[in-house]
């Protein structure tokens, strides 16, 4: 074949193949670009059609290349694109866009997943859940801290180091979560909470944040519900606050609960320090270090508060000035503290 022909036919195929990648309300440039630290010069679109699905690379959260080519064994024998497939003739055959993704037993692995559903056009205040389930399941306790948690925040974005045991358990909390991401990755809270700040970044969602919340599994609650806690620390002039179950350390950041302002979520900083947080999990130690340089650096331009310190007078007075057995859980729930921690309560 004429060579001129020849690339004037490559040409045209590639055309004809972008233009449905790009109309595809599947295919996420913004998402794609962040998620796969793409340089922003790149074309996602070219790169996701030649490239990024034979890497097993997403066009969005809401498209799962592996689990289109491992179920429709078809289209993986074709060789073709999976998105292009779907927009060209899967769409119109009912096929589905997400599924698990390595369908094992049940009973040997689970189900890797992801949920999605669009954001709030006007989120203002979201919360980033990391999770780990050693059976399998979404814990009932879980699900309550999700429900009440939903009642301050605009959406939620559920990470969990685990599988699925079954794609029932989503079910449980599909109307409290705008996101859920299920996959054993071995990361540690600090690791879950980058993956969620990395989703809301993609989706373009983190910057015009107010308030973002970094909540955990580790604890037991809202005893009161969040509502309380939330009207008096919106109230105060802070960048950023916790709810700690004893006096605020000066050397150790609690990572089970806290809240972020606008001034620190659009800090450059800020989204630079969870960059270099490894997703694996660490060790006590590494993960201590980590926040405390966290720490540090909010405190150099930033003001911070802790919401037990609006309780201290309260739980001391309950116990008759025994500072010792003023945070035990009876004496918090007396003081009005919403969460109970797992460790240590």
């Amino acid at each position: 074949m004429n060579k001129t022909v020849f690339d004037l036919k490559v040409s045209a195929v590639t055309r004809f193949g972008l233009k449905y990648i790009k109309k595809s309300p599947f295919f996420d440039a913004g998402w794609y670009r962040s998620f796969y630290g793409l340089d922003d010069r790149e074309d996602a679109a070219r790169h996701y059609l030649y490239e990024g699905w034979k890497l097993g690379f997403d066009p969005s959260g809401r498209f799962s290349t592996r689990g289109y080519l491992q179920h429709y064994q078809d289209v993986f024998k074709s060789g073709m694109n999976p998105l292009l497939h779907y927009e060209k003739y899967g769409k119109y055959e009912d096929r589905q866009t997400l599924f698990p993704i390595g369908q094992e037993d049940e009973e040997k692995g689970g189900y890797d997943y992801v949920y999605q559903k669009d954001a709030p056009v006007t989120m203002k205040s979201c919360a980033v859940f990391a999770a780990h389930s050693f059976d399998r399941t979404i814990p009932a306790y879980v699900v309550y801290y999700l429900k009440e948690l939903r009642q301050v925040v605009d959406g939620i974005v559920f990470i969990s180091d685990n599988r699925l045991q079954s794609l029932y358990e989503i079910k449980k909390i599909e109307d409290y979560v705008l996101y859920a991401e299920f996959s054993e990755n071995g990361s540690s809270a600090l690791g879950a909470w980058k993956r969620g700040i990395r989703f809301l970044s993609g989706i373009g969602m983190l910057a015009g944040l107010d308030e973002l919340v970094l909540a955990n599994d580790l604890c037991y609650g809202p005893i009161y519900g969040f509502s309380d806690v939330f009207a008096q620390m919106r109230a105060k002039e802070c960048d950023y606050w916790s709810l700690l179950e004893t006096p605020i350390s000066e050397s150790h950041l609690q990572s089970s609960f806290f809240v972020f302002n606008k001034n620190i979520i659009r800090d450059g900083a800020f989204r630079m320090f969870f960059d270099r947080i490894p997703e694996k999990a660490v060790s006590e130690y590494d993960g201590e270090v980590l926040e405390k340089r966290l720490r540090a650096a909010l405190n150099q331009k930033y003001a911070s508060d802790c919401y037990i310190r609006c309780k201290e007078s309260e739980a001391l007075a309950t116990v008759s000035g025994d500072f010792s057995q003023a945070f035990e859980p009876l004496s918090l729930m007396e003081s009005g503290f919403p969460l109970l921690f797992i460790n240590g309560s």
